[in-house]
């Protein structure tokens, strides 16, 4: 089973959003799953682009109307081991699900330079200590 991992992926959760299942020739290894939650209007054209550009992935987008219902049905999912692999939180929920270790440390597979690309204060938003837990959304300058 997929480790759970929530991250609040850049460039709308970061494009890694879906839609269209693609089949694999015979032979061939299927896709990868990725179950992805969001209230984001446009999540699952991002997926689908992101499917065109990335080989061996299959996005599962899962919409809900606001994120009050999608933090309400990640809790219970969390509670029962059924989290999706990726999810778009806002930075004020980061801390709660960090509580009940339900986020997986992204910082092993980000470059060396991940936090330069992003202001200080979002940076700060998404990790503890040496540990990342997401990556900003939003994050423009005011």
């Amino acid at each position: 089973m997929w480790r759970f991992l929530i991250a609040c992926f850049f460039v709308a959760s970061m494009a890694l959003l879906a839609a269209a299942q693609t089949e694999s020739p015979p032979g061939l290894p299927q896709p990868a799953p990725i179950e992805f939650w969001t209230w984001q209007p446009s999540a699952a054209d991002l997926a689908e682009d992101y499917q065109i550009a990335s080989d061996n992935v299959r996005v599962n987008v899962r919409r809900f109307s606001s994120g009050a219902e999608t933090y309400q049905a990640l809790l219970t999912a969390v509670k029962t081991g059924q989290a999706p692999d990726a999810v778009r939180l806002e930075y004020a929920f980061l801390p709660l699900l960090q509580h009940q270790n339900a986020l997986l440390d992204l910082e092993p597979t980000l470059p060396a330079t991940a936090a330069s690309e992003f202001p200080a204060w979002a940076w700060k938003q998404v990790s503890v200590g040496r540990s990342v837990y997401a990556l900003p959304v939003d994050s423009s300058p005011v």
